[in-house]
């Protein structure tokens, strides 16, 4: 009998120590502080051949450094301005869609989220430029498309 109930408090003991090891965080969920943000943190690295002269290179995925920015905006309006993607889009760009793109991807760089690709040379050779968007009007009938509000741009 006493054996048994040992058995027991010991099993009420660990199982409430589980629970309590379990419970979520009170700070979760607060977003992450501004001040945590590391311009120089590399995510990771990887080697690939180089396209033009058939060589590995190390490649590193990190955040792109407020310096940075204009070198990013000037490497996206590349990808604005590629005349196939375009004609697949059926959109015609002009200086005015140029400049009000350029101000909304800047305004998304200055969240400090987006990452770059960076070559061993230290040039950036890729670009995400990366935001947390707000869905709005969720319900919605299947094969109905929602209404969807959030900070990308519409062609």
């Amino acid at each position: 009998m006493l054996k048994r109930k040992l058995v027991i408090v010991i099993f009420i003991g660990f199982f409430l120590s589980n629970i309590t090891e379990a419970a979520p965080k009170k700070d979760k969920g607060k977003g992450v502080a501004t001040s945590s943000y590391d311009p120089t943190n590399v995510w990771t690295t990887f080697d690939a051949l180089d396209k033009y002269d058939n060589e590995v290179v190390e490649y590193q995925i990190r955040n792109v450094p407020s310096e940075r920015f204009e070198e990013a905006l000037n490497l996206r309006q590349k990808l604005l301005e590629d005349k196939t993607i375009c004609r697949f889009l059926g959109i015609t760009i002009n200086d005015s869609h140029i400049k009000k793109s350029r101000a909304h991807w800047k305004s998304l760089l200055n969240k400090n989220m987006s990452i770059a690709c960076f070559n061993n040379d230290d040039e950036m050779v890729g670009l995400a430029i990366l935001y947390i968007g707000k869905q709005m009007d969720t319900k919605g009938v299947i094969g109905i498309p929602t209404v969807r509000t959030d900070e990308s741009m519409e062609f």
